[in-house]
């Protein structure tokens, strides 16, 4: 369940933010960035090129989170992002995992700075992440 609801609210950010550049879903991602003190930071990008900085209620297009889907999803992606920066022997301000498109569901792309580094689906990570 947690999956199919992280997967459905970060097509409906792909798929909003293609229909506002007036592109492809398969050219929109979701670049997140986590920090020491568990913050993390969204970026809409266009073909893998930054455009805007945006915040997790824009990618769910709400305007409030009711359900506190922001407050469960943040401590999960900033230990995934944690755990990406150790397996790649990487700074955490180094790495950035790049949500995307991929069938009907969504693809991880892990970077350390410009090298990417590990792709997997969602699913897959999640399954690794023991959720």
């Amino acid at each position: 369940m947690i999956f199919e609801k992280t997967r459905d609210i970060m097509l409906k950010g792909i798929n909003k933010y293609a229909k506002l550049f007036g592109a492809q879903t398969n050219q929109i991602q979701i670049k997140i960035n986590a920090f020491e003190d568990g913050n993390l930071t969204y970026t809409i990008c266009q073909e893998w090129q930054p455009k805007e900085e945006i915040t997790f209620l824009q990618i769910m297009d709400r305007k409030i989170d009711l359900l506190g889907y922001e407050m469960l999803s943040t401590p999960f992606m900033h230990k995934s992002l944690v755990k990406f920066s150790k397996d790649h022997e990487s700074e955490l301000e180094n790495v950035s995992a790049f949500l995307s498109k991929y069938k009907e569901s969504v693809a991880l792309s892990v970077f350390v700075n410009t090298d990417c580094v590990r792709s997997l689906t969602l699913e897959r990570h999640f399954a690794e992440m023991g959720m």
